[in-house]
C-alpha cells in the first residue's frame, strides 16, 4: 500500500510488466502450439500449469523493431480495460532471454472477417449486427476511459464458438489523442493517413468500416469506394455507415458510445439519429410498428369518403341522395375513430407492458376520448392507486455541453470552457474532460493527464495536479476527489496539488469504480463482481454482500445513500442495495444501468437505464414505483427531500414522494390474501409461506413457514388481533399480527377459510365443513357427512357467508343460526356475498345474482374458468379472477364489463376489495397487484386534459415516445 501522505509515482508501462514478472513462477506455462502471427507479434497456445487451464500467450516478433515496447504497452493498456468484450490479460513477464510476453484468455473461434466470408447472403449477415454492436460497445467502454484503439478492423474482432465477442490487438492503443503512428493503411481514418493524432472519431471510422464489411460482405481495400454497395441494406443502416465514414472527424459520431446508441436503436426498431426522416417516413414507421389498425382505418376512411363524395357529385340537387352521401361521410369518420381507437389501445398496452406509466395513461385516455374501452379503463386502474409525481419548473441554466455533479451544483463543460456552478456562473476557458468537487475546491481535468484546481466562487486557478492516470471518471469527495485508475485507486488532493495511488483491490485486480459514502468511507468496485468498503484507502476493506448471481453481469455504477447504504448497478440491469448490516434487496430491470441517484430523503432510487426514461424504485424494498416520461431522460440532480431535476430548457422538477408500488412481493404462487389494518397485506403461498408487506413501500414486514405444502386459506381474527391460516397439512394456525407467534388451534386441514361473526368456517377436503367458535375452538360442528363444500365468501361486515357445495347447492350461513339452502347452481365455480345478502356466483358463461329474497338474475360474460369472485362493498362491481391472469370487472346494474385488469403473468387465485374502488389480486406469479377504479366514472375529455397537464404530454408525444 502506498504512503497516503506522499505522492506515489504512477507505474510506467515497463515497470508494470516488471512488477508482474517478479511474481510469475518458473516453468508455469507449457507451450502447446502457434495460434497466429500478426504484424508485431505472435500468439501461442500455452498450458497454465498453476491453474490447469489452456490460455494464450503473446510475444513480440524478433524481426520487427520496437515490437517489444509495443507489446509491453499493449499489455498495460489492455489490463486496464476490464470489459466482457475486451480480451482479459492474466499475467505478464519476460523469458530467460529478456523477451517480454503476456497471457490472456484463449478465444476459440474465428475472426469477424472469417465469419463474414462464410456468410454469403445479406439476410444471413444481418445476424452479425449483434456482434458488431458488442464490438462498438467494447470500444465505447475504452473511449469512456480515455483510450483509443487506433487499429480497428474485422481481423481484430474475434467471435467465439458460443457467440462471445472480443476486441483484440491493442498494441497501438493509448490515451486520446494518441500521437502514435502505424496501423492498417486500408482501415486508417483520413486524419491517421495524414499523420495526425488518433481520436475517438478515428476509431468510429474503423467501426464504420467493420459495419460496412458486414453489410456488403466485401473486404476493405486501400483506395476502395466506401460509399458504394450499400443498396438493399435500408436507409437507416446506410445512414449509420455514412456518418461513420465522413471525411471530417467532427461530422462523424463523437465516440463509439454515440454510434452504439444509434445501432442499438436500429436493432430495437427505433429511429436512428444518423438519418433525417421526412414527415412521411415518421408517420409510416409509427403506423407500421404500433398500429396496423391505423392503416385499416385510413383505408376505410379513404374508400368511404371517396364513395360519399362521388355519390354527392352525381346527385347534386337531389336532396335525398345528398343526405345519403352525408350519412356515408359520417359513417366513414366513425369508422376512422374506431380503428384509430384500436391502434391507440394497442399502443397504450405496449407502453403499460414496458412500465411507461405516463405514456400508457395518456394513450388510454386518448382511446376513451374516441370510444368506451374496458381495456383502457383497466390500464388507468393499474396505476390509479399511486398518486402521480408533482411537476414544477425550476431555474436551471441551459447547458450546451455535459453537466457534471459537484458539491456546489452542476458544472457545464462545453467544447472550449467550463461554466462553474453557483449564482455567479464563472467561466473558465479550458476544454474540460471531467469536473468534480474536492472539499472547498473544484477539480477540472484537461488534456495532458492533468487537473486544474479551481476556486468555485471566483473561477481562479489555485493549483494544478499532474501525472493523472486518466482524465475521466473523477468522483467528488468531502476532502479529496477520487478516480478508478486501472489496478489502483487515485486520490486527488487539491490543497497539496498531489495525486496518490493506492492498491486497494489487490494485485492484478482492476478498480472499476469508486464512490465516497456519506460517512466518509469509500465503496470501490474491485474487478467485475465485487464491491469493497474501506474506511480509508490504507485500511483493510470489507467486502459487501452484492452476490450478483449472474456470471455475465458486471458491476458498473455505485451510489452512496444515507447511513452508509450502497446501491450497485450492473450492465445487465441489476440494482442491489446493501446496508452496513447486510443485503437489503436486489431488483432486476432487464436493461443496463447507467446511473444511480438517491433522493435527498433516502426513500427513492432514481435509476437511469439504457434506451429509456429513469425508473423509480423504493429504496427500502426495491419495489418499482414507475417511470418518468420518456422525454425526461436526462437527470441532472436532486432538489429538496424528494425532488428529481430534469435537464430541459429551463429545467423541470418532479417530486416523487407520493409514489407507492402497484405490484408487491415475490416468491411462490399466491393462494390467498387478506388486508391488514395497518396499511399492510398478508399473503399465503403454495410453498407454505406466509408473508406480510407494507403497502406504502412493498417492504417485507414479516415472514413465517411451518409447512412445505400449500396453504389454502387465511382470514383476520374477529377481534382484529392476528390471523388464522389453514393448509393442506398442519391444521389450523393462529398467527400474531407481526407473524412472530404461531399457535395451532386444531388439526383440521382445509381448502378455504372465512370468518362469520366470531366463528371460523373451515372448508375441509371432505364433507360440508367445520365451524369453530374462537371463544371455544371445538364448540360447534356443522356436520361430518354430506357433499363437500369447496368455495365460500363472507360479507364485509362478516355477518353472512355464502358457501358452494359440490352438488351445486348454495348455502347461506348467518352469524347466528343454522345454514340455509339458497338454491341449485350446479355449474357455479366461485361465490361471494355482500352486506345486503346479495350473492354473486361465477358460472361458465354467466354471472348469477341471487337477491336476499331468492330472486335470481343472470348476466352474460366471456366464457372461461375462474378461480375466485369478489363483490365490491357497495355491491356495484364484481371482480372475476381468471386462469389467464386477467381480472375482469363487471358492473352489476349495467350488466357489462367496465374494466379489464391485465397485468399478472400467471393465473389469478384470489381477488379482494379493500374499498368501493380499490381491488387487490394475488397470482401464481407470486405477486399482489393493486388496482384503483376511482377514475372509472370520469368523463374521457376531463381525464385526457388532466393527464396531459399532469405529465406535460399529449397523445402525439406518447406515440413518439414509443418510437422516438
Amino acid at each position: 500500500m502506498n504512503d497516503p501522505d506522499a505522492s506515489a509515482p504512477f507505474l510506467s508501462v515497463p515497470a508494470a510488466v516488471s512488477a508482474a514478472r517478479q511474481t510469475a513462477p518458473e516453468n508455469r506455462y507449457v507451450d502447446v502450439g502457434l495460434l497466429g502471427t500478426g504484424g508485431m507479434g505472435e500468439v501461442r497456445a500455452v498450458h497454465d500449469a498453476a491453474l490447469g487451464r489452456q490460455i494464450a500467450r503473446k510475444s513480440p516478433r524478433a524481426d520487427v523493431p520496437g515490437a517489444a515496447d509495443a507489446l509491453a504497452r499493449e499489455a498495460a493498456v489492455t489490463a486496464t480495460l476490464e470489459h466482457p468484450g475486451i480480451v482479459a490479460v492474466y499475467d505478464a513477464g519476460e523469458d530467460a532471454d529478456g523477451t517480454p510476453w503476456y497471457t490472456m484468455r484463449l478465444i476459440r473461434g474465428r475472426t469477424l472477417r472469417a465469419v463474414i466470408d462464410a456468410t454469403p447472403t445479406l439476410a444471413a449477415r444481418m445476424a452479425l449486427l449483434r456482434p458488431v454492436l458488442a464490438t462498438v460497445e467494447a470500444v465505447a467502454y475504452a473511449h469512456d476511459r480515455g483510450i483509443v484503439h487506433c487499429d480497428l478492423k474485422t481481423a481484430n474482432v474475434l467471435v467465439g464458438e458460443h457467440g462471445e465477442v472480443q476486441v483484440v490487438d491493442w498494441g497501438l492503443a493509448g490515451p486520446s489523442p494518441n500521437p502514435a503512428s502505424g496501423g492498417t493503411p486500408a482501415t486508417m481514418a483520413p486524419e491517421q493517413v495524414r499523420g495526425e493524432a488518433t481520436t475517438p472519431e478515428s476509431d468510429v471510422w474503423g467501426l464504420g468500416l467493420i459495419l460496412r464489411e458486414v453489410l456488403t460482405g466485401e473486404s476493405v481495400r486501400a483506395g476502395s469506394d466506401r460509399s458504394r454497395s450499400l443498396a438493399g441494406v435500408g436507409t437507416d443502416l446506410a445512414a449509420i455507415v455514412r456518418r461513420c465514414l465522413q471525411p471530417e472527424p467532427s461530422a462523424r459520431y463523437a465516440n463509439a458510445g454515440a454510434m452504439a446508441a444509434d445501432l442499438a436503436r436500429f436493432l430495437d426498431g427505433q429511429l436512428v439519429n444518423a438519418h433525417r426522416y421526412t414527415t412521411v417516413e415518421r408517420v409510416s414507421r409509427v403506423v407500421r410498428k404500433h398500429q396496423l389498425a391505423v392503416g385499416i382505418a385510413l383505408l376505410f376512411t379513404v374508400v368511404l369518403i371517396a364513395v360519399a363524395t362521388t355519390a354527392a357529385v352525381r346527385v347534386v340537387g337531389e336532396r335525398q341522395t345528398a343526405v345519403a352521401a352525408e350519412h356515408l361521410a359520417v359513417q366513414a369518420l366513425q369508422q376512422s375513430d374506431e380503428h384509430l381507437a384500436q391502434a391507440l389501445s394497442l399502443a397504450s398496452r405496449t407502453a403499460a407492458a414496458k412500465g411507461m406509466r405516463p405514456e400508457a395513461e395518456v394513450l388510454a385516455a386518448g382511446v376513451l376520448s374516441l370510444k368506451p374501452s374496458a381495456v383502457a379503463r383497466g390500464i388507468l386502474a393499474a396505476t390509479g392507486a399511486s398518486p402521480p409525481p408533482r411537476r414544477a419548473p425550476v431555474d436551471l441554466v441551459p447547458c450546451t455541453g455535459t453537466r457534471h455533479p459537484t458539491a456546489f451544483g452542476w458544472a457545464c463543460a462545453r467544447a472550449d470552457s467550463v461554466v462553474l456552478p453557483g449564482p455567479l456562473g464563472a467561466v473558465v476557458d479550458v476544454a474540460a474532460r471531467d469536473v468534480a468537487s474536492a472539499g472547498e475546491h473544484l477539480v477540472v481535468t484537461v488534456d495532458g493527464n492533468m487537473a486544474l484546481v479551481i476556486d468555485p466562487v471566483t473561477g481562479q486557478q489555485v493549483g494544478e495536479i499532474v501525472d493523472l492516470p486518466t482524465t475521466v471518471g473523477v468522483e467528488s469527495g468531502s476532502v479529496f476527489a477520487w478516480q478508478a485508475a486501472g489496478h489502483q485507486l487515485a486520490r486527488l488532493d487539491p490543497v497539496h496539488a498531489q495525486r496518490v495511488l493506492f492498491d486497494v483491490c489487490g494485485a492484478g485486480v482492476v478498480v472499476a469504480g469508486v464512490e465516497e459514502l456519506t460517512d466518509g468511507s469509500l465503496a470501490v468496485i474491485c474487478g467485475q463482481q465485487s464491491v469493497v468498503r474501506f474506511t480509508s484507502p490504507t485500511s483493510l476493506g470489507q467486502p459487501l454482500d452484492i452476490d450478483l448471481r449472474d456470471p455475465q453481469a458486471t458491476a458498473r455504477v455505485l451510489a452512496g445513500g444515507p447511513y452508509g447504504v450502497v446501491a450497485v448497478g450492473t450492465d445487465r440491469g441489476h440494482v442491489i442495495v446493501v446496508s452496513p448490516t447486510g443485503r437489503r434487496f436486489e431488483t432486476h430491470l432487464e436493461t443496463p444501468v447507467n446511473q444511480l441517484r438517491w433522493t435527498a430523503d433516502g426513500r427513492r432510487l432514481v435509476v437511469s437505464v439504457s434506451g429509456g426514461s429513469p425508473i423509480l424504485i423504493d429504496a427500502t424494498s426495491g419495489a418499482r414505483l414507475g417511470r418518468l416520461p420518456m422525454q425526461d431522460r436526462a437527470v441532472v440532480g436532486m432538489s429538496g427531500p424528494s425532488g428529481v431535476i430534469i435537464d430541459r430548457v429551463g429545467g423541470l422538477r418532479w417530486d416523487v414522494d407520493k409514489l407507492v408500488p402497484s405490484t408487491i412481493g415475490a416468491g411462490a404462487g399466491i393462494t390467498g390474501l387478506v388486508l391488514g389494518s395497518d396499511h399492510d397485506v398478508l399473503v399465503i403461498r403454495g410453498d407454505g409461506a406466509v408473508d406480510r408487506y407494507d403497502l406504502h413501500t412493498g417492504e417485507v414486514l414479516g415472514h413465517t413457514r411451518w409447512s412445505t405444502r400449500p396453504l389454502k386459506g387465511i382470514t383476520e381474527l374477529p377481534d382484529g388481533d392476528g390471523y388464522v391460516v389453514v393448509g393442506v397439512e398442519g391444521g389450523l394456525h393462529r398467527l400474531s399480527s407481526d407473524l412472530a407467534q404461531d399457535v395451532q388451534l386444531a388439526d383440521i386441514p382445509g381448502r378455504r377459510l372465512v370468518t362469520v361473526g366470531r366463528d371460523l368456517l373451515v372448508l375441509r377436503y371432505g364433507g360440508p365443513g367445520t365451524r369453530l367458535s374462537m371463544d371455544d375452538p371445538m364448540k360447534t360442528f356443522i356436520g361430518q357427512s354430506g357433499p363437500t363444500w369447496f368455495d365460500a365468501g363472507t360479507s364485509p361486515d362478516r355477518r353472512k357467508a355464502a358457501v358452494l357445495a359440490e352438488d351445486g347447492v348454495l348455502w347461506r350461513v348467518p352469524a347466528q343460526g343454522p345454514a340455509q339452502d339458497g338454491g341449485q347452481f350446479p355449474d357455479a365455480s366461485a361465490v361471494d356475498v355482500g352486506d345486503s345478502g346479495l350473492v354473486v356466483l361465477a358460472e361458465p358463461d354467466t354471472i348469477a345474482l341471487v337477491r336476499p329474497d331468492g330472486a335470481v338474475s343472470r348476466q352474460p360474460r366471456k366464457p372461461g374458468s375462474l378461480l375466485d369472485v369478489a363483490l365490491s362493498p357497495n355491491e356495484r362491481w364484481v371482480a372475476l379472477a381468471g386462469l389467464d391472469g386477467v381480472v375482469t370487472v363487471y358492473d352489476v346494474d349495467a350488466g357489462k364489463v367496465v374494466a379489464v385488469l391485465d397485468g399478472h403473468t400467471e393465473r389469478v387465485a384470489v381477488v379482494v376489495w379493500a374499498s368501493d374502488h380499490q381491488l387487490f389480486s394475488g397470482s401464481w406469479d407470486g405477486t399482489v397487484r393493486v388496482w384503483d377504479l376511482s377514475r372509472q366514472d370520469r368523463p374521457a375529455e376531463d381525464l385526457l386534459a388532466e393527464l396531459n397537464a399532469t405529465w406535460d404530454l399529449d397523445v402525439a408525444g406518447a406515440l413518439q415516445a414509443l418510437d422516438p
